[in-house]
């Protein structure tokens, strides 16, 4: 690739790869905003509302490539709504977004923010671009060109870009755009870019956020469920990056890791696995299962014994209502995206389990780009301990209101999260007058 550096694959957002109709995420989140809203008793104006994202902005960016050519890309912002306050939500490079995804991701972060109880509506941004195709300068030129070309909607609503994953990638891509908007408006207190280095200001200890959240969300639950993490037993399914992390720190409080499952398989021992000796053995694409000949089918490891199952993995075949029934955990937490369907998700709250779902554990990036947003109005640093004990607050204080209310109405994790997730924002409309 010559100069052509290969950029970390968590820019793009898995759920993309999969071949659906072009609107089916939007119809989809909107259907689950007007279910919500339904049963709260809003109004159904309120609904066409709240179902349709008030801005939707594209642009083009000229991009001098490093061949001396010019390529032209398409890049897009979606502000949900600003009734709760300005925007904050992400910006994803990926080759096949279409607007109405971006539209749909900005539902999803008013959701999140609702969740967290955050000032801010949802907002969400789209650069159409293969990042792996593109070299460094040709990245760096496409960021501060998005920035240019998206200036006066952050001017006149206070839309906070933030990045979809903190990967080393992304927090670059954020420097980049923190830069640019300082070079054009010096003068501006404060700049809406969050998740950029810690050296331009960005917040402490953000790697690992989404794990983090998830983490702070285990113990939530494992608290309402009276279980104690040191001497569970546990399996992660799905030994990447979010769940190698998890295992970890899992096995530092005390935890017993007895099963991981990869791509090719899973391994299972009631006795505990060695964690360390795992994470040295994965292969170049992260994987370790197939080095060992007492492997299992992941379907196998569903079905051992544990108390705690973390769903760290990004494929929804595995998770069916089959393999579900025979689930032993009392605890389950998804983290990489959602593998329950409503099936089984209902087969496992009639078995008495408890799930986190993953719109509710992955809070934990929006969590920390609002903190950053806070020092930076601020003027002070936090440290990392205080920013992991805000962040354990924010998540704990999303969960209980999460369990409660799925106590209340007799409901799931999932439905209740977006009840609470809308619910803010359809107060603002309301107490606005705005409906």
């Amino acid at each position: 690739m010559g100069n052509k550096q290969k950029q970390e694959q968590a820019v793009l957002d898995p759920d993309s790869s999969q071949k659906k109709a072009v609107n089916s995420r939007l119809e989809a989140f909107q259907q689950i905003v007007s279910n919500a809203l339904s049963s709260f008793g809003y109004s159904s104006d309120l609904t066409k509302i709240l179902t349709s994202p008030f801005r939707t902005y594209k642009v083009s960016i000229p991009v001098k490539m490093d061949d001396g050519s010019t390529e032209v890309f398409t890049g897009y912002r979606v502000q949900h709504n600003d009734a709760a306050g300005s925007a904050i939500g992400s910006v994803i490079l990926h080759p096949t977004f279409h607007e109405t995804d971006v539209q749909a991701l900005a539902i999803r972060t008013s959701l999140q923010a609702g969740m967290l109880d955050l000032p801010y509506s949802g907002a969400s941004g789209a650069i159409i671009c293969n990042p792996s195709e593109l070299s460094y300068q040709e990245l760096e030129q496409l960021s501060r060109g998005y920035v240019r070309a998206v200036l006066p909607l952050l001017s006149a609503t206070k839309d906070v870009i933030t990045p979809e994953i903190p990967t080393t990638a992304n927090i670059q891509l954020m420097s980049w755009m923190y830069d640019e908007l300082l070079n054009i408006k010096p003068d501006n207190a404060t700049q809406p870019v969050a998740g950029r280095a810690e050296a331009l200001g960005g917040i402490k200890g953000r790697d690992h956020a989404i794990a983090k959240g998830a983490y702070y969300s285990l113990e939530a639950a494992l608290e309402v469920k009276d279980v104690d993490l040191s001497g569970s037993k546990v399996i992660v399914h799905g030994f990447g990056d979010t769940g190698a992390y998890l295992a970890k720190r899992i096995e530092a409080a005390g935890g017993i890791v007895v099963g991981v499952s990869d791509g090719h398989g899973a391994l299972y021992d009631a006795d505990g696995l060695d964690i360390d000796y795992l994470l040295d053995r994965r292969d170049s694409f992260g994987m370790v299962t197939n080095l060992f000949r007492k492997s299992i089918s992941k379907e196998r490891l569903l079905s051992s014994e544990c108390d705690i199952l973390i769903d760290a993995s990004i494929h929804k075949d595995t998770m069916t209502e089959k393999a579900v029934s025979s689930i032993q955990a009392k605890v389950i937490v998804e983290t990489a995206k959602q593998t329950l369907n409503n099936e089984a998700t209902e087969i496992l709250r009639k078995n008495g389990k408890l799930i986190v779902p993953e719109i509710l554990s992955g809070l934990g990036n929006l969590a920390l780009s609002a903190l950053e947003q806070q020092q930076d109005y601020k003027k002070e640093t936090f440290t990392e301990d205080e920013v992991n004990e805000r962040l354990k607050a924010s998540m704990k204080h999303a969960f209980m209101n999460t369990y409660h209310l799925s106590n209340t109405e007799q409901i799931n994790m999932r439905e209740a999260a977006y009840m609470i997730g809308i619910r803010k924002h359809a107060d603002a409309f309301v107490h606005r007058g705005w409906s």
